[in-house]
Order: C-alpha cells, then structure tokens, then sequence
C-alpha cells in the first residue's frame, strides 16, 4: 500500500501534467506571441482588475505585463469561527490570448471556538485562455483552469489534497 505522501505525490503529478502541456503548447502553437495584439492601446498600460477568489474578468491582462493584486477578507462561519485572509494574485500575459496565474493566501488567521490557527496559506498555479474577444454581438469568452498546491504551513489550515477548478468565463462590457 502507497505511503499517504506518495499517494499525495502521484495525484499532483497527475494534475500537473495536463496543466504544463497545454501551457506549452499554447505558448509554442501561439502566432499572436512574437506580434503586436489586436486591439491594445497605443500608449499605457491598461489594467485588468479582478478581486481574487472574488471576482474574474472574462478579459486578460494586456499582453507583456505582470498584474499583481492583493485583498483582506474577513469571513465570518455560521457556528463560532471565523477567518481572516490576505490573499494575492499575480498574473501575466504571456500572449495576447493566454494568462499564466498564480494565486496564494498570504497570510491565514482561522478561529474556531477557542482555538486560533495562523499560518501561510495555499497557493494555486493555473491559466487563463481568452478563446474570442468581445464584439458588438457577443461577450468575451475565456476558459480558466487552476491546481491547488497544498502548501499551507499548518495541516488544519487548508485541506491537504490538491484540487483543481475550471471556470467557464462569460462577459459584455460597454
């Protein structure tokens, strides 16, 4: 029988291996990524703000730019506990269709009762592939995938498995 911490060792190599080849064979397949994007401003960069865990833009970062957000939440659980979190996001555009993200709650404070937990939290690595840009008839449509990395500081922190999210991302602007 497998030790829990090669069983934990497998199933992130077998999340892994799906996310790293289609990272690659967006950026080798991609014309778009040695070209200027359609549709970028002339001058300045643009920002594509989101709240992370909270909110995600369909859109993405403007190509050749590293967006780096942070925010405080303050959760408060049904029962007697509550958590605070200061959580981040960093994103970069890698091609003008494709954004390499890296999420990680910085800092964890979970209270439950009487007991209090501190730590660092876990952090998640993932893209977003932005498959038609908005026009006057349709909303800007992107896929997002994300692996959970369980690399919080304390085991009651975080869950200890590695997860993964798939968002189908649908948004109009004016």
């Amino acid at each position: 029988m497998a030790q829990p911490a090669t069983r934990g060792r497998k199933n992130l190599q077998r999340l892994l291996v799906p996310v790293i080849t289609v990272l690659g064979i967006s950026l080798l397949c991609s014309k778009t990524a040695l070209a200027q994007c359609p549709g970028q401003p002339d001058s300045g960069i643009v920002a594509n703000p989101n709240r992370p865990t909270v909110a995600d833009p369909a859109d993405i970062t403007q190509f050749g730019v590293l967006e780096v957000e942070y925010g405080f939440d303050h959760v408060i659980d049904r029962g007697a506990g509550h958590e605070n979190n200061l959580v981040g996001l960093f994103k970069f555009a890698a091609t003008c269709k494709l954004e390499i993200r890296w999420g990680t709650d910085s800092l964890l404070r979970q209270t439950s009762g009487d007991k209090t937990v501190t730590g660092l939290g876990d952090n998640r690595i993932g893209f977003q592939y932005r498959f038609h840009r908005q026009s006057r008839a349709t909303p800007t449509l992107a896929f997002s995938y994300a692996l959970k990395l369980p690399s919080a500081s304390a085991s009651n922190v975080r869950t200890p498995d590695c997860s993964s999210s798939q968002l189908i991302l649908v948004a109009h602007s004016r």
